[in-house]
């Protein structure tokens, strides 16, 4: 299993105890929505996908060769970090089910965006800075959403 595989593989089972414990141990909670949870979870994994698609925009223009294991510190390190910015902003606001839902399908709108742009400018240079242009697209529909549909 090479560290790609590696990354996503320890992203998918902190996700699942983030989310199962989240909802267990703040069950009795009258601010935390399912909407909630599912936001935190999808803010972890917009964390853990932040600071390594910055490496690889790197990796891609340096040629050099950044180690498997630094992706996946900075992944898990991202990970907890989107996880608990999402939990800070559930418990400001709640968001409901629909609108959570919604925060997954923007990775779906960001690529068709980006990837529309990269066949506009036929740029070998901006499929090298595809991931960082991804996740700053992706990030800022998430916030769009998230500030549009926010309920006290």
């Amino acid at each position: 299993m090479d560290c790609i595989q590696r990354n996503y593989l320890y992203s998918s089972i902190l996700s699942i105890f983030e989310g199962y414990g989240s909802l267990f141990i703040f069950k009795n909670e009258k601010n935390l929505t399912f909407g909630d949870a599912l936001f935190e979870l999808r803010l972890g994994i917009i964390g853990a996908e932040f600071l390594p698609a910055f490496l690889l925009t790197y990796d891609n223009f340096s040629k050099g060769e950044i180690s498997g294991e630094l992706y996946t510190l900075s992944s898990l390190i991202g990970h907890f970090g989107g996880y608990y910015l999402g939990y800070k902003l559930s418990k400001k606001y709640d968001l409901s089910f629909s609108t959570a839902i919604f925060t997954y399908i923007l990775p779906a709108i960001s690529h068709l965006f980006t990837l529309g742009l990269g066949a506009l400018t036929k740029s070998e240079d901006y499929f090298k800075m595809y991931p960082a242009i991804f996740i700053t697209t992706e990030i800022s529909l998430t916030y769009l959403v998230y500030n549009t549909f926010k309920n006290k």
